[in-house]
């Protein structure tokens, strides 16, 4: 499942917590670049693309910014099978959706759902299904029964059961 790009921001405190740093990084250009590096298969160039930007959202204060950024490592370092990275951020991600508020959103829940496809990838699948049971619950809670995300949630889930 690819990433979705999923611009966050605080729900209690409307974004305001999240960006009381210094600025904010350019999210849709970050995934526009991002996109851009993996259209000619770049692994290297969205890996530096993607520290590059973390690392700048950490130095802004950028929560929501480091979200977004971090969401799209999980994908990435799954794809590189980089476990250190992907593990890392991983957790980083879980540690977010606390902060902003975000973990019982919808788009928490596509964040849940990588993150677990992550910790599958891994071989951490006892790990990642409680992660894909909440998601689930989000999904199930706020989505319409046929919407497409659960085809791509099913799939994923089932990977981690075999």
């Amino acid at each position: 499942m690819q990433n979705e790009n999923i611009v966050f921001g605080c729900n209690e405190c409307g974004g305001k917590e999240a960006s009381a740093g210094r600025g904010r990084i350019p999210v849709s250009r970050v995934i526009e670049k991002l996109d851009a590096f993996l259209a000619v298969n770049d692994m290297e160039g969205a890996a530096r693309h993607l520290t590059y930007w973390h690392e700048e959202a950490v130095a802004l204060h950028d929560r929501s910014g480091e979200l977004s950024v971090v969401n799209e490592e999980l994908g990435h370092y799954r794809k590189m099978r980089n476990e250190e990275k992907g593990l890392a951020a991983t957790a980083r991600c879980m540690e977010l959706l606390e902060e902003l508020h975000q973990a019982d959103t919808v788009a928490g829940a596509t964040i849940l759902l990588n993150a677990a496809t992550t910790l599958k990838a891994f071989g951490k699948a006892e790990q990642a299904l409680p992660i894909f049971d909440r998601a689930l619950e989000i999904y199930r809670r706020e989505l319409p029964q046929n919407d497409l995300r659960f085809a791509g949630f099913y799939n994923n889930f089932a990977l981690a059961l075999v």
